[in-house]
């Protein structure tokens, strides 16, 4: 008897699966798990109605040089805009900081081995005027997405307005995109999440499954949690297939454990 499935008991399969919502801050230029965690998701949901944060991923991230790591920020006017949320973070273009980037960024992995097979994506990223940081980070978040092979749907929840802190936020998420549960990171949300309340609320919740490949990379050794460019750069076509195997690698980990 053979094991494949029918194409009916597929379909059926697909049907009978929860749809989980996984949502994220918007960040500049994401790592590698930020777009695992949208991979083992059913949809994603940028989550710009929440406090912007100083000096953390929202505008900024780091990449690989000869000369050790180095953190690319985009300057965002914050003077007299205590507490405002990501949605309205403004862009300050008073400096070159585009130009600044993608210097960089070429200096780094010019000599990389797929460099010119993205190079042309990331060159209009920089060519372009961008007014808010959310813009900026959904445009790269959803062309990353396009060459890494990922299909999802994504909404921002500014446009829902979800309510609430910490877990009552993300019952609130799940409940305003019509999920049946919410699919946590592997950070900070173990500390917080609290499960006894997704179950109160008849709503299912899982925690990202996720270990850190290591793949080469130009300037020797291996070094995590880069920005993304840094894994396009160096590895190319298989970056997809990293992406997405790092969650059953950590869920082969997890049952031997």
């Amino acid at each position: 008897m053979s094991s494949t499935a029918s194409p009916q008991s597929v379909v059926e399969q697909q049907r009978s699966a929860p749809i989980l919502v996984a949502g994220h801050q918007p960040h500049y230029l994401p790592w590698i798990g930020y777009f695992n965690k949208i991979e083992q998701s059913s949809r994603f949901c940028l989550v710009d109605s929440v406090q912007f944060v100083k000096k953390w991923f929202q505008n900024r991230n780091k990449i690989r040089t000869k000369t050790g790591d180095v953190w690319l920020t985009v300057p965002v006017k914050t003077h007299d805009r205590f507490e405002q949320p990501i949605a309205d973070v403004v862009i300050d273009n008073a400096t070159p900081w585009r130009r600044k980037h993608w210097r960089t960024i070429e200096l780094a992995y010019k000599d990389a081995p797929f460099f010119k097979q993205y190079a042309d994506f990331f060159a209009d990223v920089y060519a372009r005027e961008w007014t808010k940081l959310v813009d900026l980070n959904e445009h790269v978040m959803l062309g990353v997405m396009d060459i890494l092979n990922i299909k999802k749907d994504v909404v921002r929840s500014s446009t829902f307005a979800p309510q609430g802190q910490k877990t009552d936020l993300l019952i609130d998420i799940c409940r305003k995109t019509g999920a049946d549960g919410y699919l946590s990171g592997t950070g900070g949300a173990k500390s917080y999440v609290q499960l006894e309340k997704f179950e109160a609320a008849g709503l299912l919740h899982e925690f990202q499954q996720f270990t850190h490949p290591v793949y080469p990379q130009i300037h020797g050794g291996f070094v995590p949690r880069m920005a993304i460019v840094d894994l396009l750069f160096n590895v190319g076509p298989d970056a997809d297939q990293l992406v997405k195997n790092a969650s059953q690698h950590a869920a082969e980990t997890s049952k031997a454990s």
